[in-house]
């Protein structure tokens, strides 16, 4: 799969640039199963992911045609979905 590479690399670009406070470093593993998480939600890209306290950010994630942003708890379940712009 050459498209998980580019994701996690992307998401650790986006956990290097984060300027909040409550972002943290996550190991690739972490990265890899939240983003699992958002294709098995059915969701094919993402613009960026942030680890944070207490899970995950995910921001333009495309599903079903969509944009949005959506969180994840720790263990790696969605518990916001916002589609971008509203």
């Amino acid at each position: 799969m050459k498209l998980l590479p580019v994701l996690t690399v992307l998401a650790t670009i986006s956990l290097a640039a984060g300027a909040q406070a409550r972002d943290r470093s996550a190991p690739f593993e972490e990265l890899a199963k939240a983003i699992d998480a958002l294709k098995a939600a059915g969701c094919t890209a993402l613009q960026s992911l942030d680890a944070e306290e207490p899970g995950f950010e995910a921001e333009g994630v495309i599903c079903g045609g969509a944009a949005y942003s959506i969180k994840l708890d720790r263990d790696f379940n969605i518990v916001s979905k916002r589609k971008d712009g509203s």
